[in-house]
């Protein structure tokens, strides 16, 4: 469905959350458009992490993005720490480009393994073959040399990214989650009025109902994805992002 299409109501989540609360479709001063996208957002930020959470091998990316969970990077010759994009939920894979422009897999660190100061821990520059996270902030140990890297995008970041928001000038665009699961936003939406308007426990249970329907739809779409894939099961790096 559609976030906001004015002209085929019936494909529209901004009207849909109006029937739920009981509006009429035409009624655009109850539940203004602004008030809308507002609830949308923060319910599809919700749907968003728990796709990711739930997620197996095959990684949720909302489908609206028009590039690939990638981030790229120039490195700086000696230059350690490179800052994280903000719209992530996960780092998945850190590479770093060598002299011979052929990227190389790093691994991930976590601060209880090293015996030494951090700050002593790989000292002198070179090619770097691990990576510590803190704070939205990634460590490259070693610090890259630039006559052992290729400096020009030479690091590479996949990502699991946040989802792509919506404005109030957004009509035909439609939620980057499963489509089956698009009636949540409307959920989530008349959930947030019919709070704010003390709308009474049967309407909210009600709403409540609908919520939990496609939240769990939502956890055994994403777990049950690219089912022929075994992973080879490693324990998680705890790391501060």
């Amino acid at each position: 469905m559609q976030i906001n299409n004015g002209s085929s109501t019936e494909d529209s989540l901004y009207h849909y959350a109006k029937n739920l609360v009981g509006l009429s479709e035409t009624d655009t001063t109850s539940l203004t458009v602004a008030q809308f996208i507002r609830s949308a957002n923060n319910w599809l930020h919700r749907a968003g992490y728990i796709a990711w959470k739930n997620d197996g091998n095959w990684k949720f990316d909302d489908s609206n993005n028009t590039d690939l969970p990638i981030a790229t990077a120039t490195l700086v010759d000696g230059q350690q720490t490179y800052t994280l994009p903000t719209t992530l939920f996960d780092v998945e894979r850190v590479e770093v480009k060598d002299s011979n422009e052929d990227f190389k897999k790093l691994e991930q660190i976590s601060k209880e393994r090293i015996s030494t100061a951090m700050s002593e821990y790989q000292e002198d520059a070179g090619m770097p073959n691990e990576y510590y996270l803190l704070n939205g902030t990634i460590f490259l140990y070693p610090k890259p040399s630039s006559g052992d890297v290729t400096v020009a995008s030479g690091l590479r970041i996949y990502l699991s990214r946040h989802i792509t928001e919506f404005t109030t000038a957004s009509t035909t665009t439609e939620p980057g989650i499963n489509t089956m699961c698009h009636p949540y936003i409307s959920y989530g939406a008349a959930m947030d009025y019919a709070i704010a308007k003390n709308m009474g426990q049967q309407r909210i249970q009600m709403l409540q109902v609908g919520l939990n329907r496609y939240e769990e739809m939502l956890k055994e779409l994403h777990t049950k994805r690219n089912p022929e894939y075994k992973p080879n099961l490693k324990p998680k790096i705890n790391s501060s992002l």
